[in-house]
């Protein structure tokens, strides 16, 4: 089946916001668990998550 390319990029649209909620829960989940491991580690992994994919890596953070 062939897509006009209005509705091509409708649909790479709508999939990009799907993967970008489930990238977010994804990202709360891993936030709760953290918290209730190691709650005083939740301040840590905020402020990696904060400062962005490339620079998350820490000594004391897993990568």
């Amino acid at each position: 089946m062939t897509h006009s390319l209005p509705q091509w990029l409708s649909d790479a649209a709508r999939n990009a916001a799907e993967a970008q909620s489930a990238i977010q829960t994804a990202t709360v989940g891993a936030l709760l668990m953290t918290w209730a491991a190691e709650p005083e580690r939740l301040a840590e992994r905020v402020w990696a998550l904060a400062r962005g994919p490339a620079q998350t890596a820490s000594p004391t953070l897993p990568a």
